[in-house]
């Protein structure tokens, strides 16, 4: 049979507040739930809460989309109102059902301790806490002689300390004794040693006194050395300029002298003219012109 309009109206406000209302009821569940609590029953009650609200999200699309005048699947209301109910009982049976067992919590927790799984899970409980406290009570020795085994350690490690308390005491009164006569021995030896030093220090002095006028006569011998590298380096540069004045009155002489002897002149510049003709002149050479310098060069040559 086709939902009306109405109908789709309808289940557009109810499918989002059955939804929240499953959601909240969900997480009070699901904080009260305890490490004890069988893995099989959470795995089967997520299952159903996932299926149920799955449900009322796809019946809400459906019903938006059935009131916008597209077509849907004939089975959906009946998929909606089973979703519906199935959320109101989770909202009332859920809350109904913890009242009722926290009410007759004796009875009920009788009839569960009668039951064989249970007992015989009691059982095995009561095996492994007896395991357990078999362990523990091994645990327990053994660390009860590890800390007896200790305290007799360290009473020991007390009497040794002790003694060599008492060992250093007396091998110190030695030391301070011995190191007592050698500070004596010492004050004994000082007068000798001061008059040791003495003698030192006056054979240092004369040493320095020594060695001070050593200095002085080096340095006078220098001195001396030096003022005569000076008078003989004086005595030679006079010489070379008397030898050079010399050498130049010299040259002067024999070129004045060729100068006034004309077959002199005439032989250098016929000997000039065949040089030239025999000699080809360079780009930037050039042969001299004046009798004179002919003369001259010829001289110096």
């Amino acid at each position: 049979m086709k939902a009306s309009s109405d109908y789709w109206a309808a289940m557009t406000q109810v499918l989002p507040v059955v939804a929240l209302a499953i959601v909240l009821e969900i997480r009070l569940v699901v904080s009260r739930w305890n490490e004890g609590f069988p893995r099989w029953l959470r795995a089967l009650q997520s299952t159903l809460w996932a299926g149920i609200l799955a449900v009322l999200a796809f019946g809400e699309t459906n019903a938006l989309r059935a009131l916008r005048g597209d077509k849907v699947a004939s089975w959906w209301p009946a998929a909606c109102e089973i979703a519906v109910g199935c959320g109101m009982g989770i909202l009332i049976i859920s809350p109904a059902l913890e009242i009722l067992v926290r009410a007759n919590a004796e009875i009920v927790a009788r009839l569960v301790a009668a039951h064989p799984l249970v007992r015989l899970k009691s059982w095995r409980l009561h095996l492994q806490a007896n395991r357990y406290m078999r362990l523990t009570e091994r645990e327990l020795r053994h660390h009860e002689f590890k800390l007896y085994y200790n305290m007799w350690r360290l009473t020991q490690m007390e009497k040794w300390q002790e003694e060599a308390a008492s060992l250093a005491v007396q091998g110190l009164d030695q030391v301070a004794e011995s190191e007592r006569g050698r500070v004596r021995r010492i004050i004994n030896e000082l007068p000798g040693l001061r008059a040791e030093l003495a003698s030192i220090r006056d054979d240092v002095q004369g040493s320095i006194l020594d060695l001070r006028e050593r200095f002085k006569a080096f340095h006078a011998r220098k001195a001396e050395t030096l003022s005569k590298r000076q008078r003989w380096r004086e005595d030679w540069r006079s010489f070379n300029a008397k030898e050079r004045e010399e050498l130049n009155k010299l040259l002067r002489a024999f070129d004045v002298s060729e100068m006034t002897s004309g077959e002199a002149i005439t032989r250098r510049l016929e000997r000039a003219g065949s040089d030239m003709n025999e000699t080809p002149v360079l780009g930037n050479e050039q042969s001299p012109s004046d009798p004179h310098q002919t003369a001259s060069h010829e001289a110096r040559r």
